[in-house]
């Protein structure tokens, strides 16, 4: 089979098939029937950088409140201009997302088509291997529900195996593929920051398949395509914001010494690879001992682990990422896992050939060990890793401690049945019929291992209903108040975007200030999520409304009450002195249809043009 065959292509279309069902299911579960209206409504930080992108459509500036000093509150350059686009369409603020998460799914398929190409590189001619390769990576939730949750993970995912196929169909790396590459390459960095991680793989993949003798030139090309891409990315903000970096990155990696994002970063990538490691164990498995001698960075399968590893350092470095509840990769490893994806398909698929026996039965045996040691852990520790920051030393004891032994219960559970599965082999009495029947219970044992669908739909859920609430706030706080007034959020993306009104950041991505503060707590860490100064964003700046409070709100409620702030249901606080509310209207249950109703009847009276309709 080749990509221009028949068989390709129907076993793409079928794949792209349930790529696309699986995101027209969460595309319908991220909206909501509002006021007679459906709104599809993207997670809440790319609503962050919609606001940016809206505003830039109108002319504004790249500015999170216009008229205001401009801070770079979105790390994802490129993706937000993209966004700016649909922002020129003919499109309510209630379908914009629509077209986003529409423009997410179509490059999810482009995706899938690219792992299959890949997978024919890696298995010349095997369709098999190609077909279920695609359906899996269609069918692989966490990437998609990033993808369509409006991040631009699918993007960089697709630029990343379009490099690596460009890589892999060069022959003699002309000047064209070399400067095809390059390109690429600064579009991962201008994508986002990170992408350098990814682009460190790509270049030395490139690098192992040049020619010794044009290595230094064509590596000096490659580098220096990123460089310059992040030396110019660099100019623009320093001409444009007056940073070096973005303020995320003064949010996120200041304040928290390296030894402690390292630990914490530990700590959740155990959690990740607590319900994700037979993707990475698989390959390991049935490669044999000559995997890392055999599968260098030269040939595919070396390209994607080190892939994996490089995202996952990265992932450590910065501590993790701020939504390592969801049980599914952060945004960071997500990048390498259609990789490991192909790379467990294609193992999984070597031990149901002749001579693929003894693999199948030690393949059994591993993930076995791994499916309890997932079991034990989650119902033993299943909150170990919440709030996880400086942990006093007998937590941290009791937790290696934990890991050590249910480790080693587990590896001795897989012992067990290893050997016991190596007797009934050796015992004369296992017909090569047993073969395939090894490698499906080998299957099954990883969708076991990967059961986190119950969970993975109750978060959608969650999701749904917690943005689904957010508009719903945002339109009650934009029905009573007036256009000039300003709101304090938590969630800097839907309040502000849905309402139209200037907001105040409290915790520090739009904001210079906050940003650059020492983290509020040491007991607690949680990358974007550990700095405020109410002093600040409230006793200074003096916003009408503060619409949301986080963690403990006790300390944050008495200083707002002594600063002259009502309290309204909903932890809601209003200034005392502010003539651009209209309390009667923030007083109503929003919850309650009719009178939602009373709200939107009021938001149309209004006739407030600071949101696009």
């Amino acid at each position: 089979m080749t990509e221009s065959s028949p068989g390709f292509r129907k076993s793409f279309a079928v794949a792209a098939a349930l790529s696309l069902l699986l995101s027209g299911i969460i595309i319908a579960a991220m909206s909501e029937v509002i006021g007679g209206t459906r709104y599809f409504i993207l997670h809440d930080d790319p609503l962050i950088s919609m606001e940016y992108a809206r505003n830039f459509a109108a002319g504004q500036g790249l500015v999170w409140n216009p008229g205001q000093p401009a801070i770079e509150g979105y790390s994802n350059f490129l993706w937000m201009l993209a966004l700016a686009v649909f922002h020129l369409l003919p499109l309510s603020i209630a379908k914009t997302s629509l077209a986003v998460q529409i423009t997410g799914a179509l490059i999810l398929v482009v995706n899938v088509w690219l792992c299959g190409r890949l997978a024919l590189i890696m298995s010349p001619g095997d369709g098999i291997r190609a077909s279920l390769s695609m359906v899996a990576v269609a069918l692989y939730y966490p990437f998609a529900f990033w993808t369509i949750g409006g991040y631009e993970t699918g993007l960089v995912v697709l630029f990343v195996l379009t490099g690596v196929l460009l890589v892999e169909h060069a022959r003699e790396f002309s000047k064209v593929n070399i400067a095809s590459l390059s390109f690429l390459l600064s579009l991962l960095v201008l994508t986002r920051p990170d992408g350098v991680v990814p682009a460190i793989a790509l270049i030395v993949h490139a690098l192992s398949r040049i020619p010794r003798e044009r290595r230094p030139v064509c590596g000096s090309f490659l580098v220096a395509s990123v460089i310059l891409a992040i030396g110019a990315q660099t100019l623009f903000r320093l001409a444009y914001y007056g940073d070096p970096l973005p303020n995320t990155y003064y949010l996120k990696l200041t304040g928290v010494s390296l030894p402690v994002r390292v630990f914490i970063g530990l700590g959740y990538w155990h959690q990740i690879l607590v319900d994700h490691l037979w993707l990475i164990s698989i390959p390991l498995v049935t490669a044999g001992p000559g995997f890392i001698r055999r599968e260098g960075p030269r040939s595919l399968p070396g390209f994607f682990i080190l892939l994996f590893f490089l995202c996952s350092a990265y992932s450590v470095h910065a501590g993790g990422d701020a939504w390592e509840e969801e049980t599914l990769p952060n945004r960071y490893l997500i990048v390498a896992m259609p990789g490991l994806l192909l790379l467990s398909v294609r193992s999984v698929c070597d031990v149901m050939r002749p001579g693929g026996m003894p693999y199948a039965a030690l393949l059994v045996a591993v993930l076995t060990s791994l499916l309890l040691y997932r079991t034990v852990w989650k119902l033993f520790l299943p909150d170990f890793y919440t709030g996880l920051a400086v942990t006093p030393l007998p937590v941290l004891a009791r937790g290696l401690g934990a890991i050590i032994a249910i480790g080693a219960f587990s590896t001795a559970a897989g012992i067990v049945v290893h050997s016991s599965i190596k007797r009934f082999l050796q015992s004369g009495n296992a017909p090569s019929r047993h073969q395939p029947s090894l490698a499906i219970v080998a299957t099954v044992i990883v969708v076991a291992i990967n059961s986190n669908v119950a969970e993975w739909a109750t978060n959608l859920r969650i999701w749904s209903e917690t943005m689904g609430g957010a508009v719903r706030y945002a339109y009650q706080l934009k029905a009573g108040t007036s256009p000039n007034a300003v709101i304090a959020v938590v969630g800097a993306g839907a309040l502000p975007y849905y309402s139209g009104r200037d907001a105040v950041d409290l915790l520090g991505k739009c904001d210079a200030v906050v940003a650059r503060l020492p983290p509020h707590r040491e007991d607690y860490f949680r990358p974007g999520h550990n700095k405020w100064d109410f002093t600040h964003s409230v006793g200074k700046l003096r916003p009408d409304i503060v619409a949301q409070l986080h963690h403990d709100p006790r300390e944050d409620i008495a200083y707002l009450h002594s600063i002259g702030y009502d309290q309204f249901p909903g932890l809601m606080f209003v200034d005392s002195q502010s003539t651009r509310v209209d309390r009667a209207i923030l007083l109503l249950d929003r919850s309650d249809p009719e009178q939602f109703s009373i709200i939107l009847n009021e938001r149309n009276e209004r006739n407030d043009q600071a949101t696009p309709n």
